[in-house]
């Protein structure tokens, strides 16, 4: 599987190497306008890796894109990539992403999957519990946890047995009962593991310490009450707690750490810092596996958690403290 990092034409040096950072400014400016006015994109492969430059300038540019030149764009990187299976990811100083993946998305292709960092994120639910729990000098062991789940996957099925094997307690908010009676029942006979289930919207999250939400969307979670102490961990759909009684701590994203060895491959290219460590570690690993295996190939790769990114940026581990001496 081939992986495409987008950058833009401030980028350029990647495509034309040390030979275009020697070129005189006049020169640079031409080669700049003839890009970006005729919408010409600048591929370099490196193995399974492409650099893409569009002819955009970066997201400190007040820059408006019309939609003659936004389609004229989206109609050349299908046509480039519409024969193979890739990974798109992109560099963080493009404020075009969003609207780059929706005029993708009508071509209705599905041969482009999208790396932003919710596919590492949900394999990294352990870690980050076990971060919280480090900064708060308690066990899993003595913790209740609640998952908000509708729709099992593989990987949140995985998480959740494990979870249940360490955890004091763990309870299933849900709208989907009676999939998830099954799930009690083959969890209990298979691996002795007993969870509960609820879906009482005033009383499921009333007095919940820790939140996982793994698929309940803004508009779901905000009709149920939720502690106002709580911590609330994110993984597929970022939530915004709308009640003004919340106090809590509500986790959007990690900034992680791995393997120098892999660092190096992007470095070598010179991307590595233009996109945010879990975009590079995700198009990294990003493969079909079965979670157990993934989970052992980031233990391998000696990924830790940095630090958690709440809504207003990164979250100091001070609060974590504060927060659990509330509850």
């Amino acid at each position: 599987m081939k992986k495409v990092y987008f950058e833009t034409i401030d980028k350029i040096n990647i495509i034309f190497n040390i030979r275009y950072e020697r070129t005189p400014i006049i020169i640079k400016k031409v080669i700049l306008f003839f890009i970006y006015t005729f919408n010409i994109i600048l591929y370099k492969q490196y193995e399974d890796k492409i650099v893409c430059v569009l002819p955009f300038y970066d997201g400190n540019k007040k820059e408006q894109i019309s939609n003659i030149k936004m389609n004229s764009i989206i109609k050349k990187i299908h046509k480039k990539f519409k024969k193979e299976v890739y990974l798109f990811a992109f560099a963080s100083n493009i404020k075009y992403k969003d609207r780059i993946k929706e005029e993708l998305e009508k071509y209705k292709s599905n041969n482009i999957i999208w790396v932003e960092g919710y596919w590492i994120f949900s394999y990294l639910i352990l870690d980050i519990l076990k971060y919280i729990f480090n900064l708060t000098e308690t066990s899993i062991k003595e913790q209740n946890i609640d998952m908000l789940i509708n729709n099992i996957s593989e990987i949140s099925y995985y998480i959740l047995k494990r979870i249940a094997l360490n955890a004091k307690r763990v309870k299933i908010v849900t709208n989907k009962l009676n999939i998830f009676k099954k799930i009690e029942k083959e969890l209990y006979d298979k691996e002795g593991i007993a969870i509960e289930l609820s879906n009482n919207m005033k009383k499921s999250l009333s007095k919940s310490s820790y939140i996982i939400n793994v698929d309940f969307d803004n508009k779901l979670f905000n009709k149920y009450k939720v502690n106002k102490n709580a911590v609330i961990l994110n993984v597929y759909k970022k939530t915004k707690v709308q009640s003004l009684m919340f106090n809590g701590i509500n986790i959007l994203d990690c900034y992680i750490d791995f393997d120098d060895r892999i660092k190096d491959e992007f470095k070598e290219i010179g991307i590595y810092n233009d996109f945010t460590p879990n975009i590079i570690y995700e198009s990294y690993l990003y493969k079909k596996d079965k979670a157990e295996n993934i989970i052992k190939q980031t233990i391998n790769n000696k990924v830790k958690m940095l630090y958690l990114i709440g809504n207003k940026g990164k979250i100091n581990e001070l609060e974590f403290k504060h927060i659990i001496s509330k509850t």
